[in-house]
């Protein structure tokens, strides 16, 4: 049992972990009266909303307790009372047709919607009461959380039945070569969802606006960006950034949120593409490709030497007798690659981290640095985290830095200007040798 040791044993690390990070940060929402925020900052801010979003995001804290400790307690029932076994032998005892795929497909149904339904009072109490208590963007009423909360769980079991699907099917006619075909399959899947997902299935319309793409042209043609065309994407959903660019090798297209269009003005939009061409130029898209390609290798080199390991199932509750193995990839991921999906975590957030401030260098080489902030400021005005929060909670939970790290990156600090990435010069050469050529 010492497997089952070790997985409990990182469980209540991590819950430890961020229950004491989550304690200084609600200690500093509290207590920390002297903000050290510049007066730059401060001006582009609404105190009313300011102080809002502090008692918002000191109210979600209190929350956060309660939800890390109840998730840890109820893990370790689950796995030492051996739950997922005894679901599946009870599914096999009392459903009479399908067979293993139908039975794994059927246990993760269960086991999401279990999951969903645990998650589901709390979510409810942050999106519905917390939301509309402190007047935060994002606020919904109950029945349109409720129908957004069934649309994702049903988007998510969707998403993993085809996971299972194709897993059982590869593993069962590939023999010694599934892991070869697996990984071919999802580098493909990777490499299209984040190359060309926008392009292909998010609704859009062309941008007329001539003095915003006149303004983007302008910005475009700094770095050669291959086009001056804007489009808008239509979403229900809020997006983690105003604009975007998604595509490669040439096929690049632009998008901006619906609701970007109604909020921001065209210099404060500029200001924010600008920064889109420094994440282009610099080609982190590739970077971040690659990193996920990797870990896509690990989990399933990883999952190669343990799918028909006897102690992988035993761990969890199953005789040494039954090996179902689309859930040794999911009990595999979940806690035996626990460790590594925190490191692997972590290093992307590092990684991401610099990333976005390099790509922010970008604005001040089109001397908009100030309006960058400016609208980055306004825009994120309720979110008290941005401009006040402990510095190890906010590399353990977020991607980007805050708008005080931005700001003393972009106006505190000398830094070199944003250059091209290693692919973006070769693309470049090849492209002016072609045209050397035409001429002669």
């Amino acid at each position: 049992m010492y497997l089952q040791s070790y997985v409990l044993g990182i469980v209540w690390g991590i819950c430890i972990w961020e229950c004491y990070l989550n304690l200084r940060q609600y200690y500093l929402v509290v207590f920390h009266k002297d903000i050290d925020i510049s007066e730059f900052i401060i001006r582009c801010l609404s105190s009313d909303k300011f102080e809002k979003g502090r008692h918002y995001h000191k109210d979600k804290l209190q929350i956060t307790f309660p939800k890390i400790i109840g998730n840890a307690l109820i893990t370790t029932v689950i796995i030492r009372n051996g739950f997922y076994a005894k679901l599946w032998y009870f599914l096999d005892d009392y459903v009479p047709v399908g067979g293993d795929l139908f039975l794994s497909l059927l246990w993760l149904l269960i086991v999401n919607v279990g999951t969903a339904f645990i998650n589901y009072p709390l979510t409810l109490f942050d999106t519905v009461y917390l939301k509309e208590k402190h007047d935060q963007p994002g606020q919904q009423f109950f029945f349109n959380f409720t129908k957004t909360y069934i649309e994702d769980l049903l988007n998510y079991q969707t998403l993993h039945g085809l996971i299972y699907i194709t897993t059982f099917l590869v593993v069962s006619s590939t023999d010694q070569y599934f892991l070869f075909v697996l990984w071919i399959m999802g580098c493909l899947i990777l490499l299209l969802m984040d190359t060309a997902y926008d392009i292909l299935f998010l609704k859009k319309t062309l941008l007329t606006d001539p003095k915003l793409k006149q303004g983007f042209g302008y910005l475009a043609s700094k770095v050669n960006f291959p086009t001056n065309d804007l489009h808008i994407i239509y979403s229900r959903k809020e997006w983690s950034t105003i604009a975007r660019i998604s595509g490669f090798l040439g096929y690049e297209q632009v998008y901006i949120h619906e609701r970007a269009i109604f909020k921001l003005t065209d210099d404060e939009l500029l200001s924010i593409l600008a920064q889109q061409l420094g994440w282009w130029m610099c080609e982190h898209n590739i970077v971040q490709i690659f990193f996920k390609e990797m870990y896509l290798t690990l989990v399933l080199t990883t999952f190669s030497n343990l799918f028909d390991n006897t102690l992988l199932y035993v761990t969890f509750g199953f005789s040494k007798h039954h090996k179902p193995f689309c859930l040794g990839l999911n009990l595999m991921v979940w806690y035996i690659l626990l460790p590594l999906n925190v490191l692997l975590t972590y290093i992307w957030r590092f990684m991401y981290r610099n990333q976005t401030l390099d790509a922010d260098n970008f604005t001040k080489q089109t001397k908009c640095e100030k309006k960058f902030l400016k609208t980055l400021a306004r825009m994120n005005q309720t979110n008290y985290e941005q401009f006040v929060c402990n510095n190890s909670y906010h590399k353990w939970y977020h991607n980007e830095p805050t708008i005080i790290e931005r700001y003393k990156n972009l106006i505190e600090e000398d830094n070199t200007p944003t250059k091209k990435g290693f692919f973006r010069n070769i693309l470049n050469m090849l492209k002016n040798s072609h045209e050397d050529r035409k001429k002669l």
